[in-house]
């Protein structure tokens, strides 16, 4: 996980381009940056489009044709606004979904004698950290395992191992997130119809936990709320490890559909959401009588009042919020701060109902600390943290592995790159 310490200073940049997709179950978005020398990122652009309906469902892809189209339009969009005369072929992307799930998974060896820990070793162990997993669980599939930390004969370090280090007992502890594996390869399946690689993919949490928070967060605890558009994900974090996440399969577009209930379009509900939603009906100062189009066959028109919006908007938040303040409420001794965030935290009020319902503070969470002081303002909105997370932990990951092979590269890709290197030799035999 990109570590970033609280400093916001503008200096020379890194001209190596990083670019990041979210896909969610209402949009799209893509955002290109570069990374400056004291870590913070020089936002090059971003593009968004509405996502075709049935295409993502809680957060799952159900249609790659239609995710395989939108992710090349934005890609092209994108590099049209920067400017770039060659296409995006590579992009680091967030991974999330209904069905997210955290373990903690231990692998051992026992070296006999005293040997190196070379990095092969750490790879195959980390390798039987995900056999392990997928043995076990069939329809699951590992989508990010992170060590937590190394015990060298018995002695803890959180560090990685050195090749200098020796130990004739190793053993590591990983954080690892599981989801369905038929989500993880439509996911994949999106992009190579694309062909566009993967060079890395990380889940939402962990980089909404880069993008929001800070050292003492992290030591002390902290709970990150994610509203969405069809799922609400709590992550509760707190010494470099993941102590539990939970999705819930509701989210601003359920608050939508019963907002349609009063004979209004989609499209308008989330309109008057957006517009006159507040969070609860108490937090409502100007009861006004709102008259909006009805969508019944007969038309005319339909009145609604705010504070009538507003209940309808916290029955919904109550369904999606209940189940998981019942379980922070078990962490409450251990973690200091709840954060809120997602294009669903917006609604006026938002942050004083969460905070109704715990006794912890709940403040909006911010990923500032990432961006230029001057950013254009929209690069500042909470649907675009996970986005910044994203390329937070790119840079980092860039710095890291320079040399690193992608995550996956589309199999077209790989045909035409071998072709090259035959036609290279072809040439260059002589």
């Amino acid at each position: 996980m990109a570590r970033k310490e609280k400093t916001r200073k503008n200096g020379g940049r890194d001209e190596s381009l990083l670019c990041a997709i979210d896909i969610g179950s209402s949009e799209i978005r893509a955002m290109a940056a570069t990374s400056n020398p004291d870590g913070t990122l020089h936002i090059l652009g971003m593009e968004s489009m509405p996502m075709k309906a049935g295409a993502v469902e809680r957060g799952l892809i159900m249609q790659t044709t239609d995710v395989n189209y939108m992710i090349r339009r934005i890609l092209l969009l994108l590099g049209n606004r920067i400017g770039l005369r060659n296409p995006i072929e590579s992009v680091f992307v967030p991974l999330g979904g209904k069905l997210l799930q955290v373990r903690q998974v231990s692998v051992k060896r026992d070296l006999i004698s005293s040997n190196y820990i070379l990095d092969k070793l750490l790879v195959a162990m980390h390798e039987e950290c995900r056999q392990k997993i997928e043995d076990r669980y069939n329809t699951m599939a590992v989508l990010s395992a992170e060590p937590l930390k190394y015990l060298l004969d018995g002695v803890e370090q959180t560090y990685r191992p050195t090749a200098t280090q020796k130990a004739k007992f190793v053993e590591v502890v990983y954080n690892v997130f599981v989801g369905k594996a038929d989500s993880r390869d439509k996911v994949k399946g999106s992009f190579d119809r694309a062909n566009v690689s993967i060079e890395k993919q990380w889940v939402r949490p962990d980089v909404l936990v880069s993008a929001l928070t800070d050292d003492d967060d992290r030591r002390d605890g902290c709970a990150i709320i994610d509203f969405g558009a069809q799922t609400t994900t709590m992550s509760i974090y707190k010494g470099d490890r993941f102590l539990y996440t939970r999705v819930v399969p509701l989210g601003g577009h359920d608050i939508n559909v019963n907002i349609q209930t009063q004979r209004v379009s989609f499209e308008l509900a989330e309109r008057l959401k957006t517009q006159f939603g507040y969070a609860a009906e108490d937090f409502v100062e100007d009861n006004r009588t709102l008259r909006v189009r009805s969508n019944a066959a007969e038309g005319g028109t339909v009145e609604l009042s705010v504070r009538g919006l507003a209940q309808m908007i916290q029955m919904k938040l109550n369904e999606m919020l209940d189940p998981l303040m019942k379980d922070l409420y078990e962490y409450e001794s251990e973690i200091g701060h709840v954060y809120i965030t997602g294009g669903g935290c917006k609604l006026s009020g938002m942050c004083e109902f969460v905070q109704a319902m715990t006794k912890l503070p709940v403040e909006y969470g911010s990923h500032a600390i990432w961006l230029e002081e001057s950013a254009d303002d929209e690069y500042f909105f909470p649907e675009n943290s996970a986005l910044i997370g994203t390329l937070g932990e790119a840079a980092e990951y860039r710095k890291n592995f320079p040399d690193e092979e992608p995550d996956t590269v589309p199999p077209f890709k790989k045909v035409w790159e071998k072709i090259g290197e035959k036609t290279l030799e072809i040439f260059t035999d002589q």
